[in-house]
């Protein structure tokens, strides 16, 4: 993908951008272990978050997915990210209930 070059991209804004298509696609493109800041906000995704999208981000500390039409439940994988601090959701179609796992993000401030 096109940021899979950019190995050293830490902070990736695509806020209110009118991204439409799946989250599986901008997450496979900029998957990083150094990513630190993501923002995905006020998009128009659809379907879910996928489960292994968060495998190899275990550097976020900001992700932002509020108003961005993703579905479904929230993935177990999310406790991977035990240096989470600030995690909106807010304005989605979740379903089911926050996963025990998010217990993992032992750093997380802020869950919206």
């Amino acid at each position: 993908g096109l940021f899979m070059a950019m190995s050293n991209l830490i902070d990736v804004s695509f806020t209110d951008n009118q991204f439409t298509g799946t989250l599986t696609s901008v997450l496979n493109n900029v998957s990083s272990d150094r990513l630190t800041t993501l923002y995905l906000d006020h998009n128009h995704f659809h379907g879910q978050i996928p489960t292994d999208s968060f495998i190899s981000m275990t550097s976020l500390i900001d992700l932002r997915l509020s108003q961005s039409g993703i579905e479904g439940q929230l993935p177990t994988t999310t406790g991977l990210l035990t240096r989470l601090k600030i995690f909106y959701l807010t304005g989605n179609s979740l379903t089911g209930s926050i996963p025990s796992e998010i217990g993992n993000c032992i750093a997380l401030k802020v869950l919206d």
